[in-house]
């Protein structure tokens, strides 16, 4: 196994919903997340502030809604936003564009918008990663015994 390079360990709440945490290692002191559900931030407007709470929509259903995890959320709100817009610059113009090159012969270059889509795709899947919202990763979040989050986070009391 491959030494993590930044030489600070997985948080033990990862290490929990992966399934690898072992107590012994295990850090008492480590911070909780925050009880509140996250909050569209101040500078997340329009349609990517709308995606926000659709995500966190999707937290709460897996019982993840985290202030925590706000800023998360908002990166990954504002790149789906990024994907939608750039696939449709592609489907308008297409993945390639005709140009000429200085002799006058005739040159195919990509559409530059389908490589900011493919990193924005690429970003965005590691962010839904993180937050257990895809395939993969939503096999390895582990919520209190298991029960779907309440609607209200007030309701547990």
């Amino acid at each position: 196994m491959m030494p993590n390079p930044s030489g600070v360990g997985k948080p033990d709440h990862v290490k929990a919903i992966a399934g690898t945490l072992r107590k012994d290692r295990a850090n008492p002191d480590a911070p909780q997340q925050a009880s509140d559900a996250p909050r569209v931030p101040y500078w997340l407007e329009g349609e990517a502030a709308e995606w926000f709470e659709v995500l966190v929509d999707r937290m709460r259903a897996i019982g993840l809604a985290s202030s925590t995890y706000t800023e998360t959320l908002a990166m990954a709100a504002t790149r789906i936003l990024e994907v939608e817009k750039t696939t449709e610059i592609i489907q308008r113009e297409g993945r390639v564009y005709e140009t000429s090159t200085a002799q006058g012969d005739r040159k195919l270059s990509d559409n530059p918008a389908v490589s900011q889509r493919s990193q924005a795709l690429r970003h965005l899947h590691s962010l839904l990663g993180e937050c257990g919202l895809t395939p993969t990763s939503i096999t390895k979040v582990s919520t209190q015994g298991g029960k779907p989050a309440p609607s209200n986070p007030w309701d547990g009391m």
